[in-house]
């Protein structure tokens, strides 16, 4: 189902500045799409009156009882943040169709290219390829091959167990396919398959065993990783290309209807790694989306 154009104002700024350069002409949006980002393109529906599409396209919460019913009704619901109170709106929208992902895509890409002042004279949003996605969450800048097993990785050696987190080391380089490498923090070698640092605390947002407690119990943390759920986007460091949350959190579509990479806070970590393919059917709470941005004309 197209989206029929109305003129919508965007904030460039925002749309172009958290496009990360993957490689060539293609980036990829630095964090999840929001609440917020997702609340804006329901919104200019209904606004424009396009009441058909925003049925089809809005989060679907058919799934959900209560108590649970309530809770996703707030997280998803469009709010105007204060001071005291930011709601959920950075939180990864979650819930929707890979037809309302892609919709989303359309819709931003449609109206980037007619706003005045835009830096790109012509581009398209989309959803990323397997080989893309994850060659943009492994991070690696000098990525030689868009197949992963095909690179050759340079990490860090630590000198001792206090720098072993430095750029202060020996730089060991391997091929992907030798190297274990499972998460995106792999440049310090001795992390490149561990998802807990030396201090126990988690270096995503993944389902953890209930023994896996957390490093922050002084803190009264609910779980390994501080949340028993979604995060907010941002909430851990990014990879390499500037990009956050790429394994954990939420998993992320593809272009393949049905798959999704990265796991989630509902997965467990080994099931949340630059290679792994999550399977979903229709909206899931556990499965977002991010924005890929390819350069057709400069």
């Amino acid at each position: 189902m197209n989206v029929p154009y109305f003129q919508y104002t965007l904030n460039l700024k925002e749309t172009e500045g958290t496009q990360k350069l993957i490689k060539g002409n293609i980036y990829a949006q630095e964090f999840e799409v929001t609440n917020k980002q997702y609340n804006d393109f329901l919104g200019y529906l209904k606004q424009n009156n396009l009441m058909q599409q925003h049925d089809k396209f809005k989060f679907d919460l058919s799934s959900f009882e209560e108590p649970a019913l309530s809770f996703m009704k707030g997280y998803c619901a469009p709010r105007v943040p204060y001071k005291k109170q930011k709601f959920f709106i950075n939180y990864p929208a979650v819930s929707i169709t890979y037809e309302g992902a892609q919709a989303y895509c359309s819709w931003l890409t449609d109206q980037y290219n007619t706003q005045d002042g835009r830096k790109f004279k012509k581009v398209i949003f989309r959803l990323p390829s397997v080989q893309e996605w994850q060659i943009a969450a492994l991070g690696y800048k000098e990525f030689q091959s868009w197949t992963l097993d095909d690179n050759t990785i340079k990490m860090t050696l630590p000198k001792d167990t206090l720098s072993e987190i430095t750029k202060d080391g020996d730089v060991k380089t391997m091929r992907f396919s030798e190297s274990h490498i499972l998460y995106p923090w792999f440049q310090f070698y001795n992390y490149r398959n561990k998802y807990l640092n030396r201090f126990d605390c988690a270096l995503g947002n993944f389902k953890f065993d209930d023994r896996v407690t957390s490093c922050m119990t002084h803190n009264h943390m609910p779980t390994a990783d501080g949340f028993t759920m979604m995060a907010p986007v941002g909430a851990y460091f990014p990879n390499g290309m500037g990009l956050y949350d790429v394994v954990g959190n939420v998993a992320e579509m593809t272009n393949e209807k049905g798959k999704a990479c990265g796991g989630s806070w509902n997965h467990k970590p080994e099931e949340s790694t630059i290679e792994s393919i999550n399977t979903y059917e229709g909206a899931d709470i556990a499965v977002g989306f991010r924005v890929f941005m390819e350069v057709i004309e400069h």
